[in-house]
């Protein structure tokens, strides 16, 4: 099996933004804009979020974990111990008091830091928004650049080297503590994460998989509920604070607390009821049963769990779950939904045009649920998994295996259905690392196997191979896991997927030798049936690709060709099929020269389009594609006015099939800053240019298109007369071509956008 060791060309060995090196001298990109060097104020707070401003006076217990947090986060540390931060992650349920410690924590040490940050993780527009008004606080430079990315890393840049005066790397070195809060999106808080730095961090996360290796690292505590004595010492000093008058006895406070589970949240929110009816203890306990029968819910708990996991995928095939206490027929299901809603358990989110409803539950009922599943039996275990990847499977709009689940696979709404689904398909991946062996053979079967094959891919579709590569590894682990039957379509699907990351991240290398294996297992299938399929075509196609990136043209032209023929073969053959061959054939003829003919082969796919869909669709990015194409043609032709009205409709096309923060879109806007920059149109380029940078800058993966866009930039403010900028711009896109060049190292006066374009996929030159 083939080694995953990306590096950026077969030809130019060296480091790569995927490589574990590429985190340490290369966790930030040095931008300068002046020569002002402003001084970081002696003592900085900064606290995201007006409720979080002071600290919880009512906080209790917890003091094992607080006494390991001082003993792996607090200063003192060498002034030149320049290494890489402390982490310590705090993980549990939603509710369980991740948050609490973390804000205990905070408050109470961080006299014992120069420079204190709290920040919300739980979305990327919030660390841009936190990290923009951090770099404001520490008096950082900002100017020029697109202002997420440049305070991003400037901050970054900061806490790695966190002297007073930054830019002259002088005055002291000054100590700080970062507190990622919610941070159950790992791969964005990636892309803010200091690698160096004298610093301390504290993560908290719902995802387990914060706490490992691959992520923070394995320092940190998983919070499990409360001491039963901390539980019934939090339940009475909020009565108190709330003045609750009624005398209660310890039994009483005990019952409550066993009622909730020792659940932190869960006490703090009766505890309000509570004390705002007026009620004791006592009546607190009979309501809340009175209430749960009410909603319907006198069955068994495991039952009722079972239920409530289940309900959350929306499904208008409910039989396909298989248990026998699960509704069978959409009537049953809808009227099992609607006790569910009645209780508050679920509620329904707002309807969008062309997608199903979307089911909505608090996060502290799912880790509830969650805890009580794995509390069960191994039989119920493996009950609700396999229900739960059987649903899964009815609704997910699957590409990688058509006629397999949801159809319209070419459709915009696909992208919304895969955000809202993808959180179920890498909880099932989670669980199922932590289940026994017997168990996993039990749930180890060909539905499950074909959401983890999607989930590689669509990781794969969004740009992050390292994702999309653990996602081989795990489907390659639980094949093996299965009993009995192989599944050789999983294993070809996942070559086809590698093959896909290796011709994303240019290693022609690797890209031969995965395609090689993916067709080899196809063939071997095709040849069982003798029936031409998609897929045997797409592979042709797809190894076609492959031999264009290793220069071998006339291979590349033979393969394609190959899959058209197999294609014009198929049962209910469309023209729409034609569209990934004559796109391949176009980018074979257009780098050997023939740019007509080239031309020739988009104009045809796209009229093709257009018979079905009319002109300038948005069905799917692939009319954008082709218009993107041709544009680029036309220029390489020099006829840069055309080639600007091509890649004009295709941002349009684009940002309609809802790509327009898609990493292709970064692409195109640098082709547009090309054709700008010949027609010496610059202020134009420049503003085209920092819309790539900004897309380009969100992930470490395409810091080889990021590079590139910025020496662009470099040349087109030179020629602007703005020599600050270019200088600038010039030092930045070589300190980033430093880490993944390797020993490939160019004096800065001598680069040219060829040092540059050949650490980028040939098609995306």
């Amino acid at each position: 099996m083939p080694v995953f060791t990306p590096s950026p060309s077969s030809s130019n060995p060296g480091k790569s933004p995927l490589s574990s090196s590429s985190k340490s001298d290369g966790s930030y990109v040095i931008i300068r804009h002046s020569e002002k060097d402003r001084s970081v104020p002696d003592r900085m707070e900064y606290v995201q979020g007006q409720s979080l401003a002071v600290a919880n006076e009512d906080f209790k217990g917890r003091d094992d974990v607080l006494k390991e947090m001082d003993r792996r986060l607090l200063p003192p540390r060498s002034e030149t111990d320049l290494i890489r931060p402390s982490v310590y992650n705090i993980c549990g349920p939603a509710g369980i008091g991740k948050t609490q410690i973390a804000l205990h924590f905070f408050h109470s040490r961080k006299a014992k830091f120069d420079v204190a940050l709290w920040v919300q993780a739980n979305s990327k527009d919030s660390l841009y928004v936190a990290f923009r008004q951090i770099a404001t606080k520490l008096g950082l430079d900002t100017q020029d650049l697109p202002e997420d990315i440049v305070s991003r890393e400037q901050v970054k840049g900061w806490l790695a080297n966190p002297f007073q005066y930054f830019l002259s790397q002088r005055g002291s070195l000054m100590t700080w503590l970062l507190v990622f809060d919610n941070a159950d999106d790992l791969e964005s808080i990636l892309q803010f994460w200091p690698f160096n730095g004298q610093g301390s961090v504290v993560v908290t996360s719902r995802d387990p998989a914060a706490q490992t290796k691959n992520y923070f690292g394995e320092i940190g505590t998983t919070i499990d509920c409360l001491p039963e004595n901390e539980a019934v010492a939090l339940l009475k000093s909020r009565l108190e604070l709330g003045s609750h008058q009624h005398v209660e006895s310890e039994e009483s406070y005990l019952k409550v607390v066993q009622t909730l589970e020792c659940w932190p949240l869960a006490i703090v929110q009766v505890t309000g009821t509570i004390t705002k009816r007026k009620l004791t203890l006592s009546d607190f306990l009979e309501e809340y049963k009175e209430a749960l029968q009410r909603a319907g819910y006198h069955e068994t708990k495991a039952v009722l769990f079972r239920r409530i996991y289940s309900h959350l995928i929306l499904t208008s095939q409910p039989s396909r779950a298989g248990l026998l206490d699960y509704p069978q027929t959409p009537s049953a299901y809808s009227k099992a939904m609607m006790q569910l809603e009645s209780g508050s358990i679920v509620t329904r989110g707002r309807s969008i045009k062309n997608l199903p409803t979307e089911l909505l539950i608090h996060p502290l009922i799912q880790d509830v649920v969650r805890g009580q599943l794995f509390k069960a039996d191994q039989n119920g275990i493996v009950a609700v998994f396999n229900a739960t990847v059987r649903l899964l499977s009815t609704i997910w709009p699957f590409e990688t295996l058509p006629n397999y689940g949801y159809q319209e696979v070419n459709k915009s709404a696909r992208r919304m259905i895969c955000d809202r689904n993808l959180p179920h398909i890498k909880n099932l991946r989670q669980i199922y690392e932590l289940l026994p062996l017997d168990a996993r053979h039990l749930c180890a079967n060909t539905d499950f196997l074909n959401l983890l094959n999607e989930l590689g891919w669509l990781y794969y579709q969004r740009f992050n191979p390292e994702e999309a590569f653990k996602c081989i590894q795990v489907t390659l682990a639980v094949e093996k896991d299965c009993i009995g039957e192989r599944h050789p379509r999983i294993v070809v699907a996942q070559y086809g997927t590698w093959n896909a990351i290796a011709k994303e991240i240019n290693v022609p290398q690797l890209a031969m030798e995965t395609g090689k294996q993916s067709l080899a297992i196809r063939e071997r299938l095709f040849l069982e049936t003798g029936v031409p399929d998609s897929q045997i075509a797409a592979s042709y196609t797809s190894m076609g690709l492959t031999y264009l990136m290793n220069g071998r043209f006339d291979k590349a032209e033979e393969l394609v060709n190959q899959s058209i023929t197999i294609r014009s073969q198929m049962q209910n053959f469309s023209r729409l099929q034609l569209y990934s061959p004559l796109m391949y054939l176009s980018l074979i003829y257009l780098y050997t020269g023939n740019s007509e003919v080239a031309a020739d082969q988009l104009l045809e796919a796209l009229h093709d389009r257009e018979v079905m869909y009319g002109i300038d669709d948005h069905e799917s990015m692939r009319t954008g594609t082709l218009l993107a194409y041709l544009g680029k043609v036309r220029t390489i032709q020099g006829y840069f006015n055309d080639g600007l009205k091509y890649y004009q409709r295709a941002t349009k096309s684009w940002k309609d099939a809802g790509g327009e923060h898609d990493y292709s879109m970064g692409r195109l806007h640098y082709w547009v800053a090309v054709n700008y920059h010949h027609l010496k149109s610059l202020d134009i380029a420049i503003t085209t240019l920092d819309k790539a940078i900004e897309i380009f800058g969100r992930s470490r993966y395409h810091y080889y298109e990021l590079a590139r866009a910025l020496f662009l930039k470099s040349q087109v403010l030179r020629e602007s007369k703005d020599e600050t900028g270019s200088i600038a711009a010039l030092e930045s896109c070589a300190e980033l071509r430093r880490q993944f060049c390797g020993d490939n190292l160019v004096a800065l006066e001598d680069l040219s956008i060829e040092h540059f374009d050949e650490y980028v996929a040939l098609w995306n030159r």
